[in-house]
């Protein structure tokens, strides 16, 4: 894939793990369906159109936002959470500190 003579061709997500999921349903349901019968070329049409929506709104909706996560420090965010809650004189309440 490095070698691709395209620039930036993940430059609007990688949609690649969607296919690789949703591919198989889709293909599944639409013989179901029985759209295979109306000729192979609608049938792959069908199921290239219902698998790249999937696989788009997987991307936006699932995957793009825990990616986001993976740069998140942990040690960062737990100095700041027992900075905030300090302990206080009574054992049973718990003081915030502005």
């Amino acid at each position: 894939a490095f070698n691709l003579p395209f620039a930036r061709f993940d430059a609007h997500g990688d949609f690649s793990y969607g296919t690789y999921i949703y591919a198989f349903p889709v293909q599944q349901g639409l013989a179901l369906l029985r759209v295979q019968e109306g000729g192979f070329g609608l049938y792959f049409v069908w199921s290239l159109l219902l698998t790249l929506i999937l696989a788009i709104l997987s991307y936006r909706l699932i995957e793009a936002p825990c990616l986001r996560w993976k740069k998140l420090d942990i040690a960062a965010l737990i100095r700041a959470c027992s900075k905030r809650f300090a302990p206080s004189a009574d054992p049973g309440s718990i003081a915030v500190v502005p």
